[in-house]
């Protein structure tokens, strides 16, 4: 899977949140950015007790983009981060990853990032896979109660 200039700056711009997020909490709620032109920002929502929920989140969002890719969106490219879990098939421990929704104007591109967090809360951003093969991506132990 090619990624664009564009998502790739996306992505690094959206680390330096995911770092503070993870390095503090060891976890984080889905959330999204957006780039317009030069510039890159996060994606406000209403806060509400259904808003802190991952599903209602993630879904929440995925509607916004597809709202705005019908409706000729007003962005660039936008991005989605979920925290997830992955376990492979042929392994029994599971590694934390972030998983990266670019949501185009004419197509949706989905990568994971693995990134482990060190005693020192440190956050360690490894390699950055596509989409499929054996691994089993279980959406953040947030949203399955773990």
């Amino acid at each position: 899977m090619f990624l664009t200039d564009e998502e790739l700056a996306l992505i690094e711009r959206a680390k330096e949140y995911l770092y503070a997020f993870l390095s503090e909490f060891g976890e984080f709620l889905p959330f999204t950015m957006l780039m317009q032109g030069d510039e890159i920002f996060p994606l406000e929502h209403e806060v509400n007790e259904k808003s802190s929920t991952p599903a209602y989140l993630i879904n929440m969002y995925e509607e916004y983009f597809c709202k705005e890719r019908k409706d000729n969106a007003g962005y660039q490219v936008g991005l989605l981060c979920i925290d997830i879990s992955i376990r492979s098939k042929t392994q029994t421990n599971r590694r934390s990853g972030i998983e990266y929704r670019l949501f185009g104007t004419d197509c949706t591109k989905s990568v994971i990032q693995y990134y482990q967090i060190k005693k020192d809360k440190t956050v360690l951003f490894e390699e950055m896979v596509g989409w499929g093969g054996e691994e089993k991506a279980i959406h953040s132990m947030i949203m399955n109660g773990e």
